[in-house]
């Protein structure tokens, strides 16, 4: 990928990249597991999947002193959920890399925004297995992030309203937001 990106990035210089890498697991019940090649396939794809191009095209931009980077995480960076684990805790890798370089590549003239979307009506959450509160549609949340990414916002949280709760989770006792978490269906059912 590193070669294909710089070979197109020497023909038409890249000023803006938007890494969106997703594929998710989920647990039917409390029985079923991530194994280590699940977890795997889905960090590889969400984390590093999104690191295969931006790290090429950021020492670009960097030698030319702009541009500007989106990495797509998810509202599930920000509190952990039970039913998917290995989803929750690529996309929250994914923003905590986009938090900790963003200060640094803003010394250089890049921008980056870590984007957060709730749910949006996807194959992917087609076939999720619980609630999907706020549920967005994709035209809707590409003009949102649109938006957030011309105004070069840090973070692009949405919708609102879950953005909210899900910032506020982490701060309730853990057994208080696993208890929240799982009256919204975020817990895999128990086996029988």
């Amino acid at each position: 990928m590193r070669r294909w990106l710089e070979q197109f990035d020497d023909a038409h210089p890249i000023h803006l990249l938007i890494a969106n890498a997703g594929v998710a697991s989920t647990l039917a019940h409390g029985g079923d597991w991530e194994a280590r090649e699940r977890t795997a396939a889905i960090v590889d794809t969400n984390f590093y999947g999104a690191m295969n191009a931006v790290l090429p095209v950021i020492d670009r931009m960097r030698a030319r002193g702009s541009g500007q980077v989106a990495l797509i995480s998810s509202l599930a960076a920000l509190r952990g959920m039970a039913i998917s684990p290995a989803y929750c805790a690529s996309k929250a890798a994914l923003k905590a890399w986009g938090d900790s370089v963003r200060p640094v590549l803003k010394r250089d003239g890049i921008r980056l925004s870590v984007v957060l979307p709730g749910f949006v009506k996807t194959a992917m959450s087609d076939v999720f297995p619980a609630d999907k509160p706020l549920l967005w549609s994709p035209d809707k949340a590409a003009q949102y992030i649109q938006r957030g990414i011309a105004a070069r916002r840090a973070e692009i949280a949405f919708p609102a309203l879950l953005a909210l709760g899900m910032r506020l989770l982490p701060l309730l006792p853990a057994v208080m937001a696993d208890a929240i978490l799982g009256r919204l269906s975020y817990l895999p059912r128990e086996e029988r």
